[in-house]
């Protein structure tokens, strides 16, 4: 969706970061012949074969399974009787089970930036007139590919309690103030929550940041503030009113 990745440049853009690659968060997930990867979320799943990739909501799962050519099914996260589907439906496919702790705790971002930073792997979305305009400084290379993947949520959850990663992004970009830099982004999609790493100029400056994420109707928490060379280096985390 040509749009949806035009408000992503623009709101990443708000918050200074310039990303060199942005990639769809489903062709992360490990991919093997024969095999298809499915990675579960509390109103989605992501999937991966070798030659194709997806989002698709929990309900329409199991029609997704059935029309793919596979015989082994890698569940990246979750225990396999906890499938909203009947296993009897998928038989003579073999279910492997994943073992990443990011994955296990719900941090679909955290286990999904890990694969990103490991293997760099991943269909660039950035091409033609979408192509970086400059290089990106090295210093924030590894914050801007974590950034980007974040940003390449394209099929971002609706409907249910909680905004989600897209909308407490845009918040807080909205709330940021002059001298605000961002250097790390999580979302934990179990807990409906966005944590950020910042550099502001101030501790008054950080208490104005929360007060302004409050302000527009969310909840907002400075899990720790410390002063260093530059500026005071802060953690907040956002979530839902």
């Amino acid at each position: 969706d040509r749009s949806l990745l035009e408000d992503w440049l623009v709101c990443l853009s708000e918050i200074g970061l310039s990303p060199g690659h942005m990639t769809a968060e489903a062709e992360l997930l490990p991919a093997a012949e024969g095999q298809v990867s499915v990675l579960l979320e509390a109103r989605r799943a992501l999937l991966k074969t070798l030659d194709q990739s997806a989002t698709v909501d929990r309900s329409n799962l199991m029609m997704a399974l059935e029309s793919l050519t596979a015989d082994k099914l890698l569940l990246v996260n979750g225990d396999p009787a906890a499938l909203d589907f009947e296993l009897e439906r998928l038989e003579g496919l073999t279910i492997l089970t994943g073992d990443d702790e990011d994955a296990e705790a719900g941090s679909t971002l955290a286990y999904l930036a890990n694969r990103w930073l490991a293997d760099g792997d991943g269909v660039n979305l950035l091409q033609g007139a979408y192509l970086p305009k400059r290089p990106v400084n090295p210093v924030w290379a590894r914050w801007q590919g974590v950034a980007a993947l974040a940003a390449a949520k394209l099929g971002v959850r609706a409907g249910g309690e909680g905004l989600g990663f897209t909308e407490y992004l845009a918040e807080l970009s909205a709330a940021l103030g002059q001298g605000a830099t961002v250097t790390g982004l999580n979302y934990n999609d179990a807990r409906d929550e966005l944590g950020a790493d910042l550099i502001v100029r101030s501790y008054d400056d950080a208490e104005s940041l929360q007060t302004a994420i409050k302000d527009r109707g969310l909840n907002a928490g400075i899990t720790s503030a410390e002063q260093q060379e530059g500026g005071v280096r802060v953690r907040l985390r956002v979530g839902g009113a």
